[in-house]
């Protein structure tokens, strides 16, 4: 009777540890999440004759393509660049980050969680219209550093920018 008992119990336990998803697995595996890395950005932003410019919104772009098209739309429809369009252009396209300072220096965080959560690149606007796109695809990153596990690390990047009257 010992060992029937003992068999059924096992059986049991194996039945109810299953349905709580306990098994056999390496401990060391991770199996779920993505992997997660800090990106630094910080430089100068200056005009062309190298003034520094404070007040020069920063923003992460996303959709890049369709910010594109949006714009040719807008020129080929000669329609007004104003405060109107402007609000639509960043509610759909940008995410505010930063500000440059009296300066001209900025710094700022862009977080990857699975791939910079759909942005594309920096876009940098003054208030008198000059301005700079900066794909990120098109930035030699500063490897990551300090990462464990999930956490791949920091990238600490320097990024000057010159913006330009369009």
């Amino acid at each position: 009777m010992g060992k029937k008992f003992l068999g059924l119990l096992n059986k049991l336990l194996a039945f109810v540890l299953t349905l709580l998803g306990v098994q056999s697995c390496d401990p060391g595996a991770d199996e779920y999440g993505c992997p997660t890395a800090d990106y630094i950005f910080h430089g100068r932003v200056t005009d062309e004759k190298g003034n520094a410019l404070s007040g020069v919104k920063i923003y992460t772009m996303r959709n890049y393509e369709e910010y594109k098209n949006f714009l040719k739309t807008m020129e080929e429809y000669d329609e007004p660049h104003d405060e109107y369009h402007d609000n639509y252009i960043y509610k759909n396209f940008f995410d505010s980050i930063s500000v440059t300072r009296a300066d001209g220096s900025y710094s700022l965080l862009l977080q990857d969680g699975c791939g910079w959560h759909n942005a594309e690149g920096l876009h940098f606007a003054s208030k008198d219209g000059m301005q700079a796109d900066t794909l990120l695809k098109d930035i030699e990153l500063a490897p990551l550093k300090g990462g464990k596990e999930w956490n791949k690390g920091v990238s600490d990047n320097t990024l000057d920018i010159t913006l330009k009257k369009k």
